[in-house]
């Protein structure tokens, strides 16, 4: 018998690195950092022209390594799990953090009733919680207000999330976690704001587009929801169409809380924005890091 397979030494080769006290890879109900305490995980970030990978560690602090930005010249399942394995071979990590880009949209709802068991209830029997808001074929998400009855509801195709979940079947790679770009953000900034922005807020990813407008008084009550979300390929039309929706949806002045998931330096939304609204001043929703298109990684991680 081969001493690496002998189950008693294995046993105490976990209990000395503490895999032994880990909860399983895939338990919902424990954080990504306790799942993989010391051991490196694959963020992948899914768009229609193209795919970010990054090497997120959880040690004492959350660590990002940007792997790098491939094109999907082509877009066909095959092209994708070739280039998932490709970052496989690179990282050598077998799990995988997933962020994908579009097929969201987002409504207010004066309806949904607060409770301790809320997400249980929205992921099992999302129709109970959502009630004439629930549509078949979709998955949900949402965030309440902190001092009113109003929630922001997410709604995801679930025809996307299953057909990419099937990708990674054929991959070298294993999901832990999938979520959507958009909700993940404005989940982010509503907790460090407590669900009070002081500003409007708008949040841009590809060719989604999330806008929410607050009201000035001590409530920050949440106005105004505009979003938009396609799955085209990256081409110069489709930059013309977010920005021509986001001209329509900007105040004229003042401030507005704004968050970019940029896939190419070339894009600047930031600098389009200014010279398309030069009194407008536009304030970090949440803090950059050192590379900001991996930034998104830190988001979704930390989650």
């Amino acid at each position: 018998m081969k001493l690496l397979n002998d189950p008693f030494l294995n046993q105490l080769t976990n209990l000395f690195s503490l895999k032994a006290f880990r909860p399983d890879p895939f338990d919902m109900t424990a954080p990504l950092s306790v799942r993989f305490h010391n051991q490196p995980i694959l963020g992948v970030c899914i768009y229609p022209g193209a795919i970010k990978f990054a090497q997120i560690s959880f040690g004492s602090s959350l660590s990002v390594k940007e792997i790098g930005i491939m094109s999907r010249k082509t877009g066909d399942d095959k092209e994708l799990v070739q280039l998932i394995n490709a970052a496989h071979r690179e990282t050598g990590c077998c799990y995988a953090l997933v962020g994908y880009n579009y097929g969201f949209n987002a409504l207010k709802s004066f309806s949904i009733k607060r409770s301790e068991n809320l997400w249980a209830q929205l992921k099992d029997n999302p129709a109970m919680v959502l009630g004439d808001d629930f549509e078949n074929g979709h998955q949900y998400s949402l965030e309440h207000h902190p001092n009113r009855d109003v929630s922001i509801v997410f709604s995801y195709d679930a025809n996307y999330s299953t057909h990419l979940e099937k990708i990674f079947d054929h991959s070298e790679v294993e999901v832990v976690r999938l979520q959507h770009i958009i909700g993940s953000l404005f989940s982010e900034i509503c907790r460090k704001f407590n669900g009070l922005m002081d500003y409007p807020l708008i949040i841009m990813s590809g060719s989604s587009v999330f806008y929410l407008d607050i009201e000035g008084s001590s409530d920050r009550e949440w106005m105004l929801l505009r979003n938009r979300s396609e799955n085209p390929v990256n081409s110069s039309l489709e930059a013309k169409r977010q920005l021509n929706f986001v001209e329509q949806i900007l105040p004229r002045e003042g401030n507005v809380l704004f968050y970019t998931d940029e896939l190419n330096d070339a894009d600047h939304w930031e600098d389009r924005i200014k010279e398309m609204r030069p009194e407008l001043n536009l304030v970090s929703a949440l803090p950059k890091m050192q590379n900001t298109q991996f930034d998104i990684f830190h988001t979704l991680a930390g989650n």
